[in-house]
């Protein structure tokens, strides 16, 4: 009797786990990505360049899967730029993917917590890399 108990118990239970949805997808990934992150390195198609101790990739949120992202140079002759609805994507690896295609440029990326990562490539072959840090 004791088996049968046990047993249905199990079903039981068992029944209730594959019944369940679970679902732990995070469906404001903007909440997740917005901040003020500091350019610690930049590479490009022109070589690598020192970023000053004041630039910044400032991300802020449009909607729950939508970003407007600013590279914000301190330096006043450098032209900072601006990358409107900027969509995020779930990458498996727990990455917040960035993606957007321009007229002139495809923008990839990611932020994984206080990491930033983003490159702008140019249809004519430049491309800039920056790395970044919250």
């Amino acid at each position: 009797m004791n088996n049968k108990i046990t047993i249905l118990g199990i079903m039981l239970l068992w029944s209730f786990i594959i019944g369940c949805d679970v679902d732990i997808s995070d469906d404001n990934l903007a909440e997740d990505a917005v901040g003020r992150y500091a350019i610690i390195g930049i590479d490009s198609s022109q070589g690598v360049i020192n970023p000053s101790g004041n630039d910044d990739i400032v991300i802020t949120r449009v909607n729950d899967n939508t970003v407007d992202v600013i590279i914000d140079y301190a330096d006043a002759s450098a032209s900072d730029i601006t990358l409107d609805n900027v969509a995020l994507s779930n990458a498996s690896n727990g990455d917040i993917d960035l993606d957007k295609t321009f007229s002139n440029a495809t923008v990839t990326g990611y932020v994984n917590g206080p990491e930033l990562r983003l490159r702008l490539d140019y249809t004519n072959g430049d491309f800039i890399d920056f790395d970044g840090m919250e």
